[in-house]
């Protein structure tokens, strides 16, 4: 009797290692992301917390509840690594006004898809499979814009989890990467207006098994989770690439290069859309925005001398 029981047992094991091949997401009772944001209102790069709990049917299926929290700390003298562990140890207060009022979030039985419910809408968005391989496909169905396809250009395995990295099929310089457990490396589903672009990058994450720090560069900075020390200009956002200064102030982005160059300047919307191009012979250039909508922009600048391309990501 014994023997069978134990057969029964390990049975169980090996088939339940069949149902749920990946690490959840939203383990334990609560899960949370602390997400880069832009925040018109803050003049700044912010940090977006957010957190799912509280298990709920909806539709028969099981779904946490998102919720939005504050994380205040004060940053001066303490180190990355410290604020990183407060940020660790602190209990969300879930209370008060609640931008995320009428989303859930659940993961399919296998851990290998998360979806984003929205109950206003009554609509449901998948926002990541673990299951893509190199080449397939992917719909990002960005509620606020048409929806595009990425493709998956690598899979690959870092700190034990499983990444899928899809590409928006311009070089290197654009990317989303799908990680087990985690989510999206890049959130584009948020439920309010004023935040700029729909590419908001995921800083840290926790739950019960699983706390994630992402190793991308922010501006000049690596960021410390609900870290608001990067980019601070309230009109102007100044970067620097290729020798050359780009400044993006209202209606307009000029580049001012140390001297004369033979540059190429070409400029895209995310959908691969040219909105501008260009030759110069010359130290600087003013691009018109006027006519442009807010959003996230490719600007590609070739140094024709040195046949050389950069990219860099534009938000007006």
């Amino acid at each position: 009797m014994k023997k069978a029981i134990v057969i029964l047992f390990s049975l169980l094991l090996y088939l339940s290692s069949f149902a749920q091949p990946y690490k959840s997401c939203l383990d334990g009772e609560m899960t949370r992301w602390s997400i880069l944001d832009y925040h018109e209102i803050d003049a700044g790069t912010v940090s977006t917390e957010i957190v799912a709990y509280n298990d709920t049917l909806i539709n028969n299926l099981p779904y946490k509840k998102l919720r939005y929290d504050g994380f205040d700390v004060d940053y001066m003298n303490l180190s990355y690594d410290e604020i990183n562990t407060i940020w660790r140890d602190y209990v969300p207060r879930l209370s008060g006004y609640d931008i995320w009022e009428n989303f859930y979030i659940r993961e399919s039985e296998d851990a290998s898809k998360l979806y984003i419910y929205d109950a206003e809408k009554d609509v449901e968005y998948l926002i990541s499979d673990m299951n893509l391989e190199k080449g397939d496909k992917f719909l990002i169905n960005d509620p606020r814009n048409n929806p595009f396809e990425v493709t998956a250009d690598s899979v690959y395995i870092e700190n034990g989890l499983k990444h899928i990295r899809l590409v928006y099929g311009y070089e290197d310089s654009e990317h989303i990467t799908f990680i087990e457990s985690v989510g999206p490396s890049n959130w584009y589903i948020y439920p309010y207006d004023w935040c700029y672009g729909n590419f908001n990058r995921v800083n840290c994450f926790e739950n019960q098994t699983v706390f994630y720090k992402s190793n991308e560069k922010i501006g000049s900075y690596f960021c410390a989770c609900g870290g608001r020390d990067m980019w601070y200009y309230s009109n102007i956002k100044e970067t620097q690439s290729n020798n050359c200064n780009i400044f993006v102030v209202s209606g307009e982005i000029r580049l001012f290069f140390p001297e004369n160059k033979d540059i190429q300047i070409f400029l895209y919307d995310m959908q691969g859309i040219l909105h501008y191009e260009q030759r110069i012979h010359s130290q600087h250039i003013v691009i018109p925005t006027t006519r442009l909508s807010k959003g996230i922009y490719l600007l590609k600048i070739f140094d024709r001398n040195k046949n050389q391309m950069n990219i860099e990501k534009i938000i007006l």
